[in-house]
């Protein structure tokens, strides 16, 4: 009695190492792209180097998870720009709660497998210097009218899609929305700041 309990947690351990792969599998070749291209990125998640890229645009496979990454990259001339990367919840788990129960959706939680990293990762590194301020200002003006007429199209989109029965879903996903257009534009400015002049 006592072995066939044994080979039953085997079996089981064995499933839940497998359900996280049932949909889409643990890991993604994330790929990574700068402005300018050319950059070495270097890829942190939970204090450790996970990879590294010598020159963008260049990928990483990389593991499921959800902790953020922090990508730094650096190139001559430009600043270097350090960044976290935020996994986003995917609906794979669903697929593995009809193909593995229950069990599927713990163990992909547990992992971060039902996570997924942008694809592509894109970073800019602005000039780290510039002649004048008014030359700066012009740069990262431009910069922040694009983040802006972006998020104004997705979020007209979002509202013009919206069916009628899931208005509170569609609130949610403006919410999101202006939480990205915020932390981009604050991204932005933090640019504009490091920036030298001169």
């Amino acid at each position: 009695m006592r072995l066939f309990r044994l080979l039953a947690v085997a079996f089981v351990a064995t499933q839940l190492a497998a359900c996280a792969t049932v949909v889409e599998g643990t890991d993604d070749l994330v790929s990574f792209e700068t402005t300018p291209p050319g950059a070495r990125c270097l890829v942190d998640r939970d204090g450790a180097r996970i990879g590294t890229v010598d020159a963008a645009p260049g990928s990483l496979k990389l593991s499921k998870s959800k902790n953020a990454l922090t990508v730094t990259c650096d190139k001559a001339g430009q600043l270097t720009v350090t960044e976290q990367v935020e996994s986003e919840f995917t609906g794979s788990t669903f697929g593995n709660i009809l193909l593995g129960g229950g069990i599927g959706l713990i163990v992909d939680a547990a992992s971060g497998a039902n996570n997924r990293y942008p694809n592509p990762v894109k970073l800019l590194l602005p000039p780290e210097k510039f002649p004048t301020p008014g030359e700066r200002d012009s740069y990262f003006d431009r910069l922040k009218g694009e983040i802006t007429q972006k998020y104004d199209g997705l979020a007209k989109k979002t509202r013009d899609t919206c069916p009628a029965n899931q208005t509170d879903q569609c609130a949610s996903d403006l919410t999101k929305l202006d939480e990205k257009r915020q932390k981009e534009l604050s991204a932005l400015e933090g640019k504009r700041n490091a920036v030298k002049i001169g």
